[in-house]
């Protein structure tokens, strides 16, 4: 698997007032309800890849 070196958590409102957030750790876009589910989604996703840069490349 390629190494993930960046994080692309942006969100956008889509239609009917939902949003989009690119969850690169799941290599998915996910659909929620608010701005706040989006950026709960965004700050856990930063988390994730500090995590993954700390514990260092996969063996």
């Amino acid at each position: 698997m390629a190494k993930k070196t960046a994080i692309d958590t942006s969100h956008r409102p889509s239609s009917g007032g939902r949003y989009e957030v690119r969850l690169v750790s799941r290599n998915k876009t996910v659909t929620v309800s608010s701005p706040i589910r989006a950026k709960i989604l965004e700050q856990t996703e930063k988390l994730i890849a500090a995590s993954e840069r700390k514990a260092g490349p996969p063996k």
